[in-house]
């Protein structure tokens, strides 16, 4: 071969080197285009994923308002009793007064408890005989509740006379001492209360017309 035919052919090979060299480059490089363009599609699928999911912080669940849960008030099937209050019963002062004496360690059976109402009542009757109203305290229309307290020994004898209540008037208090002092025909106290010493309160009242 010839000088010349041997440059034509390394130049026509060379040319054809490049050309082919030029269609694989295009070639791969659309198919690296294709792959970028399914890979972003995947990354941003990946990203939304990851927005969607994401979890927050302490200062944006604080910005989050909190559903208001409504509270259900359970109503109680239990009925209510009413009380039924009973009516109490009115007593009197004296028989409140024979009441506390009674409480007090005197007795021990109920038949010696009786023994000692019946024989107070004796003495409260003798009493209120003996009570006498002041007529110038009648007049001048004082009235008011005396209580006197006293001790009964056997058989018969009246002693401590004091006064546990006493009025505005000297009058009537006066009186009322002397009611329970000038007591004469006293009843006497059973043989069985003999070594006892009863203790008494009576209210004397006074109420001018």
């Amino acid at each position: 071969m010839n000088k010349l035919s041997k440059t034509s052919f390394t130049h026509l090979s060379i040319v054809l080197s490049l050309a082919l060299h030029g269609l694989i480059y295009i070639h791969f490089q659309n198919k690296n285009e294709k792959v970028k363009s399914i890979y972003s599609q995947v990354h941003r699928t990946r990203i939304t994923l990851k927005t969607t999911n994401r979890k927050y912080s302490k200062k944006q669940q604080k910005s989050i308002p909190t559903p208001i849960k409504k509270r259900v008030v359970k109503k109680s099937s239990k009925r209510v009793q009413k009380k039924i209050v009973k009516p109490t019963k009115k007593i009197s002062k004296f028989s409140q007064i024979m009441e506390r004496t009674l409480r007090k360690p005197i007795t021990k059976s109920s038949g010696h408890r009786d023994m000692v109402a019946k024989y107070l009542s004796k003495v409260r009757q003798s009493i209120l005989k003996n009570k006498f109203y002041p007529r110038v305290a009648r007049r001048l229309k004082q009235q008011g509740e005396v209580v006197v307290t006293f001790a009964i020994r056997w058989p018969n004898t009246i002693e401590d006379v004091r006064l546990k209540k006493m009025t505005p008037y000297a009058l009537l208090n006066q009186s009322a001492l002397e009611s329970v002092k000038s007591l004469t025909e006293l009843a006497i106290m059973p043989e069985k209360l003999k070594t006892q010493v009863l203790k008494v309160e009576i209210p004397l009242v006074y109420r001018g017309l």
